[in-house]
């Protein structure tokens, strides 16, 4: 049985003649769901559609076997999407003191670095689009005889 988010006829006689489906789409052999499979696959993108489909729980749920996929994907593709944890932000008060210490001085030498770019902006300012000329001067290019 193929497991397909997609049904094409293409994908059911690959199925019917036991041969394995094409890597586009949403299709997965129900057979790649297994430990053995996961292990010989060096594929990072069956691996990833593996690992949709068991955390989609569509085939139910094999907590064992999705850890083993992602155990799998982290060797073949440790930068895949599907490995990323989401966490929350670091808040100021999280921090241990040296952290929080560090982290002020940088803000602040950033803004004080800040503050003198736009000291110097404002006080370079006589250089405006109203002084430029409206045309551009053009060199004459008509030669004298």
């Amino acid at each position: 049985a193929v497991v397909s988010t997609q049904s094409t006829g293409a994908n059911l006689a690959s199925t019917l003649l036991n041969e394995p489906p094409a890597s586009t789409g949403q299709d997965i052999p129900i057979e790649w769901l297994d430990y053995e499979h996961i292990n010989g696959c060096s594929n990072a993108k069956d691996l990833e559609k593996i690992l949709k489909l068991l955390r989609s729980g569509k085939e139910g749920r094999w907590p064992d076997l999705e850890r083993h996929c992602e155990a799998k994907l982290a060797k073949v593709h440790p930068k895949s999407k599907l490995l990323r944890i989401a966490t929350n932000l670091l808040k100021p008060g999280a921090l241990d003191g040296e952290e929080r210490q560090e982290m002020n001085e940088e803000i602040s030498d950033w803004l004080t670095s800040m503050t003198e770019k736009d000291g110097h902006l404002k006080k370079n300012k006589s250089c405006t689009s109203t002084s430029l000329p409206k045309e551009p001067v053009v060199p004459s290019t008509v030669k004298e005889s």
